[in-house]
């Protein structure tokens, strides 16, 4: 492991111990609090990704559109997760949905750097602006993850997958568009060969050919996938787990007769029981709205 990674490691767990404090200490404030405290890291992300327009417009940075757009279009998954942030937590309430998948698309932003073995340049200074803007944007992404969990502003559920699936798949049909859209662009007529790669589609960021965008999402689903499922069973016996939720909703976990909500549910066949709660669980209703029994407290609980 090279110096640069090993900054790169302890920049992101500072971050993280700080975000983690800090959603200690304000666990018990008010949801509006923590919304507010996630807007302010959202617009700062933001700003902070945007910065390298002045940045290159004062230096010799220069413009890239012989490149690839990384700069000037959000194309790459990090980018974009920047923008559904400020959608989700700075937009009207029927944007709503897109929480789970924001929240979710930072902790992978953050991590995936980590990972990338393009990200660094080792000629490059750690602090110079370039790399260190980059370093910074994601690992405040990874912080307002760990801010969001540890305030109890977000619960992690296993239903968000489908939320996760939904937006995710929305996200390689626009890599897909926008790649088509400037393959018959002026760029790509002035520069043979150049194409736009927008996710990954076209190209692949590691030594493996196959691992382009939907290759990568479907990985990153089940990785989240995983991730859940093992939450949800370290709190297998809470009533807000999807545990608890079959037991009580879908015939699992009770006998009784028909007047039992179980029993009834049981009468129908455990087969089909099963399979219209696992449709109300994960699609009807994703944000738990009624598929789960939230605990009291609303004013220090989860919103999403």
């Amino acid at each position: 492991m090279v110096v640069t990674d090993i900054k790169l490691l302890m920049f992101n767990v500072a971050m993280v111990v700080i975000a983690l404090l800090g959603g200690l200490l304000v666990r018990a404030r008010t949801t509006r609090f923590k919304l507010n405290v996630i807007r302010t890291l959202a617009i700062a992300i933001m700003l902070l990704d945007l910065s390298i327009i002045p940045y290159r417009v004062f230096t010799n940075y220069g413009f890239m559109l012989n490149a690839d757009l990384s700069t000037d279009l959000p194309i790459y998954f990090c980018d974009i997760i920047m923008v559904i942030q400020l959608v989700a937590f700075c937009g009207p309430k029927v944007v709503r949905f897109l929480k789970p998948f924001a929240i979710w698309g930072a902790f992978l932003g953050g991590v995936f750097v980590l990972v990338d073995p393009n990200f660094y340049s080792p000629s490059s200074f750690f602090f110079g602006f370039v790399q260190f803007r980059s370093i910074l944007t994601h690992s405040l992404l990874l912080g307002l993850f760990t801010f969001a969990v540890s305030s109890r502003f977000f619960t992690p559920y296993l239903k968000h997958i489908f939320n996760i699936l939904v937006c995710g798949a929305a996200l390689l049909i626009y890599a897909a568009v926008i790649n088509a859209i400037f393959a018959h662009s002026v760029i790509a007529h002035e520069n043979p060969g150049w194409q736009l790669n927008a996710l990954y589609m076209q190209r692949s960021p590691v030594p493996i050919a196959a691992a382009r965008g939907p290759l990568i999402a479907t990985f990153m689903l089940v990785v989240l996938f995983i991730i859940n499922f093992i939450i949800e069973l370290a709190r297998k016996k809470s009533p807000t787990s999807v545990f608890s939720y079959y037991r009580h909703h879908a015939g699992g976990g009770h006998g009784g007769g028909s007047g039992h909500p179980g029993g009834h549910h049981g009468g129908h066949g455990g087969g089909s029981g099963f399979l219209r709660k696992s449709l109300d669980y994960f699609i009807l209703d994703p944000q738990g709205l009624k598929a789960v029994q939230e605990p009291q407290g609303e004013k220090t609980g989860s919103p999403a």
